[in-house]
């Protein structure tokens, strides 16, 4: 139970430092219009990527509402120009990634781009 109860106070601790930095971007934002919104990500990626935190900012593709295919069925690359990818992936495929990257650091510091390897059946 104490092993249990420690980790959902550090979940707590690391959403509480989540929620100062979505704070922190939030201020820096101006009104939000398809005109602003990349100058907006990068102001938020700005503040996160100068914090003192370990961040992973995760770039999925378009999300569905799909069942999860696993990681099997997911590409992840952690730059620009890796392999194609299919421009879709289901929230909870972007879930499970994202839980993983809680206790890895394969991605510290970095902005992964995860996706299907394949589009969903038509």
């Amino acid at each position: 139970m104490r092993l249990l109860e420690h980790g959902f106070n550090a979940v707590l601790s690391v959403l509480s430092h989540v929620r100062a930095l979505c704070n922190a971007a939030n201020g820096a934002r101006r009104r939000w219009s398809n005109k602003n919104s990349w100058l907006d990500k990068a102001a938020q990626e700005k503040s996160v990527k100068n914090s003192e935190l370990d961040w992973v900012i995760i770039r999925p593709g378009t999300l569905n509402d799909l069942p999860a295919r696993g990681p099997s069925a997911c590409v992840v690359v952690d730059s620009m120009g890796g392999p194609i990818m299919a421009p879709e992936l289901s929230r909870q495929d972007l879930a499970a990634f994202a839980l993983d990257q809680c206790p890895g650091t394969d991605f510290i510091h970095k902005c992964p781009g995860i996706s299907w390897r394949e589009p969903p059946p038509s």
